[in-house]
């Protein structure tokens, strides 16, 4: 892409969702947004790289966490080891 991408995640990005959030140059996150890739709890791998974006992204170990254990993060934490840009509460919706 010749312009920069910006993912905005409110509520859950899994799979392919955290996949496309990885491939932009800012995310910005809700605090409890979850991110994760779910495909591996049932045996298969991500198909556009989301094992390596992620390691690049967080580092080996916690990288590693994640993909052998399959568990999410929250857009906080995400935020606290860099790859999120800025996590922010939810908006209210107002009546």
């Amino acid at each position: 892409m010749k312009k920069p991408m910006i993912a905005a995640v409110i509520g859950f990005a899994l799979g392919g969702g955290f996949e496309i959030a990885m491939m932009c140059d800012i995310i910005y996150a809700a605090e409890n947004a979850q991110f994760g890739l779910s495909e591996l709890k049932i045996g298969t791998i991500p198909g556009v790289g989301g094992t390596q974006r992620l390691t690049k992204g967080l580092g080996k170990f916690k990288a590693m966490e994640l993909i052998l254990t399959g568990s999410t993060i929250s857009g906080e934490e995400l935020h606290k080891l860099g790859p999120v840009s800025q996590s922010f509460r939810k908006p209210k919706h107002s009546p």
